[in-house]
């Protein structure tokens, strides 16, 4: 493989073509995590292009870095460009993995591009990935049986692998309606995989009319299961005095807080969408006002001067 690389070059963003986008899903998590580490260290490693003309370069690895970047007002980002083809620099990408770990349906997407635009053999994908020759055909395989609706919302970031090939595809098998009426729900709604694993398997065990009922109202089975959960949390904590439980959420509230501490540059940044910035806004206004509200009924229980209580470890009044 002819893969020479060339130094470390600022290009703007009308000079990258952005072909291969589609190869990797990214959430908008993901985009804020980066986003907070860059605004902390900077770029640390340059994106990965191929020549595709005069001063224009074709994108092969490093499409979150450009969103991050990109939201975060950057005109030019770091570049690397390889003297190879771009297929050849699509395998190098993934067999190097200088980024995030593949997951088998962005490994299915490389495949599928590798033999179907580069005319790559599955003999061949296999030799150059490193893989066997039923890896490669069952990664073409997990492609062909996804409906368009499910792989559309895979590519957008919307839907993990996992949720997709053990919950959807089963569900769209049997009944494709009832696939998009609960990734309709998932889509605006997030949970644990164990959380969907329990839906699916509590969906098979039951009848038609249940089933019916779990597909028209699903955040009626989210909501029973997290109130079994605070129930099992509730049986843990009455055996603590509630001083403290009461020190023990504060303690988890702390925690909660420091970690939105540390990601605050990379949700509240310079030029920033006021849409964005209104909604964000919006939801600390609604804890603040929580906070506010729990703080007030504090003092209004106390009966007695605070300043009376203020005591060194001793016993002692500090002065």
């Amino acid at each position: 493989m002819s893969n020479l690389l060339k130094p470390v070059l600022e290009a703007e963003w009308h000079q990258l073509e952005l072909s291969y986008q589609h190869l990797r899903k990214h959430t908008q998590k993901d985009q804020q995590r980066l986003m907070l580490s860059i605004h902390n260290y900077g770029l640390l490693e340059p994106i990965m292009v191929v020549a595709a003309a005069t001063e224009h370069w074709t994108v092969i690895d490093g499409y979150l870095r450009i969103k991050a970047m990109r939201a975060l007002k950057s005109d030019t980002i770091k570049i690397t460009i390889w003297e190879s083809s771009v297929a050849e620099a699509l395998v190098h990408a993934y067999r190097t993995n200088q980024s995030r770990t593949w997951d088998y349906f962005e490994e299915a997407c490389l495949v599928q591009e590798l033999k179907s635009l580069h005319n790559y053999s599955q003999v061949e994908l296999a030799q150059q990935l490193g893989k066997s020759e039923s890896w490669v055909s069952y990664r073409l395989q997990l492609l062909e049986s996804l409906p368009d609706f499910i792989r559309d919302a895979m590519l957008q970031g919307y839907l993990s692998a996992w949720t997709a090939s053990r919950v959807l595809v089963p569900f769209a098998r049997a009944n494709q309606d009832a696939a998009k009426r609960l990734l309709s729900y998932l889509l605006s709604h997030t949970h644990s995989t164990r959380e969907l694993q329990e839906f699916y398997h509590h969906y098979l065990k039951s009848n038609n009319k249940v089933r019916e009922q779990l597909l028209i109202f699903p955040q009626l089975f989210f909501k029973t299961l997290e109130f079994s959960k605070q129930n099992q949390c509730l049986q843990k904590d009455l055996s603590l005095s509630p001083q403290a439980i009461w020190e023990n959420k504060l303690e988890e509230i702390g925690y909660r807080l420091d970690a939105l501490q540390s990601m605050f540059h990379a949700v509240f940044y310079h030029q920033q969408n006021k849409e964005e910035y209104m909604m964000l806004e919006k939801c600390w206004q609604k804890i603040f006002t929580q906070i506010n509200t729990l703080n007030r009924r504090i003092y209004e229980s106390v009966t007695f001067n605070p300043s009376s209580i203020s005591t060194t470890s001793s016993g002692t009044k500090q002065a």
